[in-house]
Parts: C-alpha cells; sequence; structure tokens
C-alpha cells in the first residue's frame, strides 16, 4: 500500500485525512520533496498494512510522521531554530530521546521501526541501530533513510559543527550498508538507492 492519497486503499479514511491534512499544511511540494523516502517505506513493508495490532514507531518523527497509524516520537516538540536559523517543526505523539524511549516502550515487542533522516546525526550510529534492534520483536523490522552526504551536506562542514544537532556522520549506500552489517541481531534484507540524489535506505529484519 501506497502512504500517499491518490494511491490509498480508499478504505484507509485515516490514512487519506492524513495526507490531505498534510498537503494542506505544508503544500504540495513539501509532499513531492519527501515522496521517495515514504514511497520506499510503503514499498517495502507492503505486508505490514494490514495495521490491526501492530505496533509502529517513527524515530525522530519531525513534522510528519511516514503513516498516520505510527507513533510519532521526537525529543523536540513544537517550532524551533538550528544554529543556522533555519526553521524546524516537531509534532511527536510521544516526547523522548530516540536512544533512550520511554518504558512503555519495552524490548522484544515493537513490530516496525523507521526512521527518516536521523541516523546521521548520531556520532555512534552502529550503536543507535543496535538499540531499536533491541526494541523489536523476532521478525520485527526496522528501516532507515539518511542523505547521501554527497549530494547534501557532509558533517565536517562548519555549520554542523557548530550546531548541537548537526549531522555526525556522512553516510553514502555502502556505509550505511556496513553500519547495519554490525548489528549481528539484524539481518539486511534490503538496500538501495531511495532518491536520486538525495537519500539512500537499508532495511533489515531481527532475528
Amino acid at each position: 500500500m501506497d502512504l500517499f492519497p491518490e494511491k490509498l486503499n480508499p478504505a484507509r479514511e485515516a490514512d487519506l485525512a492524513f495526507w490531505r491534512g498534510v498537503v494542506a499544511h505544508y503544500g504540495a511540494n513539501y509532499l513531492a520533496w519527501r515522496r521517495s523516502d515514504y514511497e520506499w517505506y510503503a514499498s517495502h513493508f507492503g505486508d505490514l498494512y494490514d495495521v490491526r495490532g501492530l505496533d509502529g514507531l517513527d524515530l525522530g518523527c519531525g513534522a510528519v510522521r511516514a503513516a498516520s497509524w505510527l507513533i510519532g516520537i521526537d525529543r523536540r516538540p513544537g517550532v524551533w531554530q538550528d544554529a543556522s536559523g533555519g526553521r524546524h517543526e516537531s509534532f511527536p505523539l510521544v516526547v523522548g530521546d530516540a536512544l533512550a524511549l520511554p518504558p512503555q516502550f519495552r524490548p522484544g515487542a515493537i513490530d516496525l521501526i523507521v526512521s527518516n533522516h536521523l541516523l546521521e546525526h548520531f556520532t555512534e550510529p552502529t550503536s543507535a541501530l543496535a538499540y531499536w534492534a533491541s526494541l523489536l520483536r523476532p521478525g520485527g523490522r526496522l528501516a532507515i533513510v539518511v542523505p547521501d552526504y554527497r549530494h547534501t551536506f557532509s558533517c565536517t562542514q562548519p555549520d554542523q559543527l557548530a550546531d548541537p544537532d548537526g549531522h555526525r556522520r556522512d553516510f553514502t549506500l555502502p556505509e550505511l550498508v556496513r553500519a547495519f552489517l554490525a548489528v549481528p541481531e539484524l539481518e539486511l534484507i534490503d538496500a538501495r538507492l531511495v532518491c536520486e540524489r538525495w537519500s539512500v535506505g537499508a532495511a533489515a529484519e531481527r532475528r
């Protein structure tokens, strides 16, 4: 199932309303900008989109969750500016640190975790992946999208170094794959270019 209104199953009125609201608030350009990342999630995890009884998290959700049924988690709610003056919005359902989630999210209890453009903000991305893997039930899935630094920007740039919330690791697809393979609890099941000159993604199942 696709996450975008023109392709959604009409029975999924919650997601239809959700994405209509996104378009109304942020405009069609914002939706188009995120289309490739979110369509990758939807196409890869299509078999999980009978969501009854499933528990899913969108870590570092920012202003928009990847799907309406996911629990969005972010550590900074509201509207804020980064060190360079850039404006950001974040509307999580749960306020929390993606590396130390509140206790209601028990290890081994989550069916699906997605994270869009978050992993690059951590100095030790493999540790983050290992922690997220610990939250998944056996067979649960983790899907990550990160920017390809060669076409966006590098963590070595002065503005990133000066920003407490800036990028801390540079990723290409091979580097993202290596981070996943370093976590023995995860079995890599997909890795690919997600959006030309923008992002790469990888997905894994909990062994």
